[in-house]
């Protein structure tokens, strides 16, 4: 898993930017060539797929190696909670973390599908519970559902 949230001194001079910045785009296009980034062949260690993950741990199940990040709730400068997504395990599931031992976080991810007349239908939540001065995640919520989350 990422450090999002976390802040990081800027790199040194342009110069150096510009040439990691080539060395990105290079690497990027042997990629491209090499196949779309996020299928499943990415990730050989995902051990689920699909509503197969729903309940189920993103770490022990190897979801996390391809893992992106879709939606970011920032409550202030040290509570964030993260929609986090696997292409190979096609799981999402709510990161959360909290940069202070006073301020605890809960996040909750839902997997939600349109019903017949613009209904929303929850198939799937998952939550954390509250942590203070921590890192936490919840249970996937797996398949083909929009996924969304709250944090509090």
């Amino acid at each position: 898993m990422s450090d999002e949230g976390q802040r990081r001194p800027m790199a040194g001079t342009g110069r150096r930017v510009v040439s990691a910045a080539l060395a990105a785009l290079a690497v990027a296009g042997v990629y491209t060539a090499a196949g779309p980034l996020g299928s499943a062949s990415a990730s050989p260690s995902a051990r689920c797929h699909g509503s197969g993950c729903t309940g189920k741990d993103p770490e022990a199940q190897g979801c996390a190696a391809d893992a992106r990040t879709d939606q970011t709730i920032q409550l202030d400068a040290q509570l964030y909670a993260y929609l986090r997504f696997s292409p190979a395990c096609d799981a999402a599931w709510v990161k959360t973390v909290s940069w202070s031992p006073e301020k605890p976080i809960q996040g909750t991810v839902y997997g939600e599908r349109w019903g017949r007349g613009g209904q929303v239908i929850v198939e799937c939540t998952q939550s954390t519970g509250y942590l203070a001065g921590g890192t936490q995640w919840s249970r996937m919520c797996g398949g083909d559902p929009m996924h969304e989350i709250t944090a509090r």
